[in-house]
């Protein structure tokens, strides 16, 4: 497939995390095999930010792929009762702050259909939708287990 006739896809995943493990291996994993038939932007959480750019540096990002990020790059608390808490409030916000940025990209830049993956998503239904674009859900995983 050409360059030129790739479809462009536009993922949404919290986590992304090229040499991490749990959620951000299952967003790393979801744009590596979404970059072999397609051009890919992700948005992820600034969080992974510093890996991405490791990543990106070392050449482990595949071409074609582009990094966008919002939310914090705080660390977690360092109680994991509190950080789990605290995960699911960071997760709202990111979707809350992904939406402008997704409008906004969505303005300057053809996307062929939205994608939303990691764990979070199988407790909190994407809102892609709302951009009028073909929207694919999943892959979720990470350390959790999911109820069959």
């Amino acid at each position: 497939m050409s360059e030129s006739k790739k479809p462009k896809v536009l993922v949404v995943s919290i986590a992304c995390e090229p040499k991490g493990g749990s959620e951000g291996k299952v967003g790393w994993e979801a744009i590596l095999a979404i970059s072999k038939f397609a051009e890919v932007h992700v948005l992820m959480s600034a969080l992974w930010r510093k890996g991405w750019e490791e990543a990106e540096s070392e050449g482990l990002v595949p071409e074609g792929v582009s990094a966008g990020f919002v939310g914090t790059d705080a660390d977690w608390h360092p109680n994991r009762l509190i950080a789990r808490g605290q995960s699911w409030l960071r997760y709202l916000e990111f979707l809350k702050l992904a939406k402008p940025y997704i409008k906004d990209y969505l303005e300057h830049h053809q996307v062929d259909v939205l994608h939303q993956v990691t764990f979070a998503t199988g407790r909190v239904p994407t809102e892609l939708w709302v951009f009028g674009k073909p929207v694919v859900w999943g892959p979720i995983g990470g350390a959790g287990e999911v109820p069959k």
